[in-house]
């Protein structure tokens, strides 16, 4: 092909993609996209027929110039076919409008000027509402989040701060001995005197094992249609019977198959609040002050023994109001107080670190060294499964039940670990 036969084509392919690109910013019918398309088709097979001419590096020219120009057809015949899209979604509008103008009905409410509204399906494509279930939702799922949208559960941070142990088989309870009584009767000797003599006596303690568990059913068919129903009752389970041992451990009264808890009403372990014996009274007190001093308390111990001391507290329980109360103190001047024995957060005071605990009431508090109790595990949380209970195996209803069985130990000598008390009485019991 000559260089004038090339000038005349080239031309050509540009008066066309020219042409297209106008018709690109109107309105077009179906008729028109296709005869668009047939013209982008006539320019293709143009540009194909193009031979190379000339020396190499004119050929490489006319390489890169027809493929730029190839490349810009190619994006007008995109557009294009977008346009044959919705030419036909308007042809599809109009063809159903043309068909309700057709029917009598419509012809005689025009008559009548009746005001009555008529709806045209604008879309022929499957839409979303075109898949729902019975109830009207819809039933074609695209992406299900697992599981069950629920209120978390509470911490359990007392169980998480004592001390735990796992006990073997052939074991029916858990046995220790305590000091009953001890007298210290060191003194001088004088030469040939008589040594004062000292004595301790002791008792052997018991605890038991207490089990704690519930249970639950469901059919078989729920087991094998729902995906996830099987971890929605370990969680049920597993977090039920946390919950129960998380309260016992506070509140348990060693009845009912209970354990003893250190704040029960009946035979509390914790020991009151008071002021420490020596300790100064405090002007205008706050709820630090009294923190201070329960941790003066929990280190004194039983001061009835004049050879002893007490124990070091590592934690103290409070509820999340009261922890909201502490770090919300202001002097008159509207400056946050933080006394300079508490961290700069205020989850630290004196060494002890602040845990928030639902399961202690607002305005209570609970302080110690809660490595001083125990909890001897016998039986880890289990599930067991059966569809042999009573009449369910004719049902096919499977029980599935979850249990742990454990002693909790506070010896009387740890009790003195732990000071429980309240904010109100106990600013009242340090203040001038």
């Amino acid at each position: 092909m000559d260089e004038k036969t090339l000038e005349k084509f080239t031309q050509e392919v540009n008066e066309g993609v020219k042409n297209l690109e106008k018709s690109l910013n109107g309105k077009a019918s179906k008729t028109d996209v296709e005869g668009m398309q047939k013209g982008i088709d006539d320019l293709n097979d143009k540009i194909a027929a193009i031979e190379m001419v000339g020396d190499g590096d004119t050929q490489k020219k006319l390489g890169d110039y027809l493929e730029t120009m190839q490349k810009h057809l190619d994006d007008t015949e995109v557009q294009v076919k977008e346009m044959a899209l919705k030419a036909e979604e308007s042809d599809n509008t109009f063809k159903a409008l043309k068909e309700l103008i057709q029917k009598d009905e419509f012809k005689e409410n025009v008559k009548r000027k009746a005001d009555v509204e008529y709806l045209v399906d604008m879309k022929k494509a499957i839409q979303r509402s075109s898949f729902t279930a019975d109830s009207g939702t819809v039933r074609l799922d695209q992406y299900s989040v697992p599981g069950i949208v629920k209120d978390p559960w509470r911490d359990n941070p007392l169980f998480a701060l004592i001390t735990k142990q796992f006990v073997g088989e052939k074991v029916d309870s858990i046995k220790w001995y305590e000091e009953s009584s001890r007298t210290d009767s060191a003194a001088g000797i004088a030469e040939a005197g008589t040594y004062p003599e000292s004595t301790a006596a002791w008792v052997r303690k018991v605890e038991q094992f207490y089990k704690i568990g519930h249970y639950t059913q469901l059919t078989e068919e729920s087991l094998e249609d729902s995906e996830y129903v099987m971890g929605e009752i370990q969680d049920l389970l597993s977090n039920g019977v946390n919950r129960k041992v998380e309260q016992d451990l506070y509140t348990g009264v060693n009845a009912n198959n209970t354990i003893n808890g250190l704040i029960n009403a009946t035979a509390q372990k914790a020991k009151d609040f008071a002021k420490p014996s020596g300790m100064e009274a405090v002007q205008d007190p706050n709820n630090y002050d009294v923190l201070k001093a329960a941790r003066t308390q929990v280190y004194m111990g039983d001061t009835s023994d004049s050879n002893k001391r007490g124990y070091i507290a590592q934690a103290i329980l409070m509820n999340p109001q009261n922890i909201t109360d502490l770090h919300l103190q202001k002097d008159t001047d509207g400056n946050y107080i933080l006394p300079p024995f508490a961290s700069a957060d205020g989850m630290m005071i004196s060494g002890c670190r602040v845990i928030e605990s639902f399961d202690i009431t607002a305005d209570k508090f609970l302080i110690g060294d809660f490595s001083k109790a125990k909890g001897y595990i016998k039986r880890n949380i289990s599930l067991k499964t059966s569809d042999n209970v009573a009449s369910t195996f004719l049902e096919d209803i499977l029980t599935i039940k979850a249990a742990v069985r454990m002693a909790f130990v506070v010896p009387t000598k740890h009790e003195f670990a732990f000071v429980y008390g309240d904010f109100s009485d106990g600013r009242a019991l340090i203040a001038v």
